[in-house]
């Protein structure tokens, strides 16, 4: 009786088995594609409101507008840390390695917004994009690294566009593309150097960018305080 019991278990287990629906990967999908759209959305309305502060508002001061950005972020990821939000914990690179890592996000950044305030908001977008083959070329020659002819492909298309956009922008002028160059070149080099960092010191992306942080909004300060002593008599006024 006992066996016969035993084996009347194991049928049961296996038409619950059966019957029991595989686990659907669609709400994975739906969460990766819901933090895709917000980081979009969220880039451009960023992009937009810098670029009204500068252009309709007379806001010039990079430095300053950097310097609340990396504050804002400094706050955020620190609350992140302690509530422990997405398994988010504190750890942090020596403090030398994280000043200088603080430094080229910094020029980075700064660089970026001064494209941004020099150029039209559809050609800094196209400068962000430029800096996909930069990384891919600065890695071929620093460490050897080569990608499929697919990719190249698509590069070659991105590039033709870049140079479309770049002839047709009535808005470009000699000192935006200036600033252009230096953003990309340093934000590709940044982010190579982000990435061994992060790899040589065992950080997840979240410590990575919470270790800087509070470098850069104090590199970003002492910048603004140098060369924007200005920024405390400006009035927001539309121009």
């Amino acid at each position: 009786e006992r066996s016969k019991s035993q084996a009347e278990a194991v049928s049961d287990e296996d038409n619950e088995d059966k019957t029991r629906k595989p686990v659907s990967s669609q709400p994975q999908s739906v969460v990766v594609a819901g933090w895709a759209i917000s980081n979009v959305a969220l880039s451009v309305g960023l992009v937009t409101i810098n670029k009204m502060l500068m252009q309709t508002y007379g806001f010039k001061f990079v430095f300053s507008l950097t310097f609340c950005h990396f504050a804002t972020t400094s706050v955020f990821l620190e609350l992140m840390t302690r509530l422990r939000w997405f398994g988010a914990s504190a750890q942090y690179m020596p403090w030398n390695v994280n000043v200088l890592t603080a430094a080229a996000g910094v020029a980075s950044i700064a660089f970026m917004n001064l494209s941004l305030k020099f150029n039209s908001i559809g050609f800094y977008q196209i400068t962000k994009l430029c800096v996909i083959p930069v990384v891919l070329l600065i890695e071929f020659f620093q460490f050897g690294k080569t990608v499929s002819q697919n990719i190249l492909l698509a590069l070659l298309l991105l590039l033709a566009g870049v140079g479309i956009a770049t002839v047709t922008d009535v808005e470009l002028n000699r000192v935006g593309l200036v600033y252009a160059v230096l953003a990309v070149l340093c934000t590709a080099q940044f982010q190579i150097w982000q990435g061994t960092k992060q790899k040589l010191y065992k950080l997840s992306p979240i410590q990575m960018t919470h270790s800087v942080a509070i470098p850069q909004s104090l590199i970003t300060l002492l910048a603004a305080c140098i060369f924007e002593q200005d920024v405390t008599r400006h009035k927001f006024h539309p121009d």
